[in-house]
């Protein structure tokens, strides 16, 4: 039989099936009791607890991430709305430019006042909607990458100070006397 280390991943223990503790022996240490996940939650919270801060600037940042990438469809919706009203503008053939690109006013359609903008405005804003969510994603790398280093180096710092409290006797082969 090969040797399979013992992994163990506290978050993801409500997210495994029955099924697959059977499977492989991988699985089985994935599982756990309610206590032993709630236990491995408190120790979790209580290395991310001085990072709170950090950890709710984070989450705000990928918020505002992924609100400002949800904004882009909405500007090429208005794009492709501009488009198709100006291919529609009775008599055809009397297309205006100046509308067209620099318009920027508010419009009715279907009983509805919505925000009319030419092209250059709705690329001005998309231009300015991705600058806003990248700016906000590398930010938001930056804190996750501060509290992952901070995490690593309490946990490790812990373990190596676990580590020299035990006796020496633990540390030494006792096949080789």
């Amino acid at each position: 039989m090969r040797f399979i280390p013992e992994v163990r991943f506290p978050l993801l223990l409500a997210a495994v099936p029955p099924f697959l503790t059977k499977l492989h022996p991988v699985w089985i240490s994935l599982t756990g009791s309610p206590a032993k996940i709630k236990n491995a939650m408190k120790i979790l919270l209580k290395y991310l607890k001085p990072h709170k801060w950090l950890v709710i600037l984070t989450l705000v940042l990928a918020a505002l991430n992924i609100g400002f990438s949800l904004m882009d469809p909405i500007l090429l919706g208005k794009m492709v709305n501009l488009a198709n009203d100006h291919q529609s503008v009775p008599p055809p053939g009397k297309f205006d430019w100046n509308s067209f690109l620099w318009k920027y006013g508010w419009a009715e359609r279907k009983g509805h006042k919505y925000l009319d903008i030419g092209v250059f405005y709705i690329l001005l804003f998309s231009i300015s909607v991705a600058m806003v969510s990248r700016i906000a994603k590398n930010f938001q790398d930056y804190f996750l990458n501060v509290i992952i280093q901070k995490f690593g180096a309490k946990v490790f710092t812990d373990g190596l100070q676990h580590s020299m409290k035990l006796p020496y006797q633990e540390f030494t082969d006792k096949r080789s006397v």
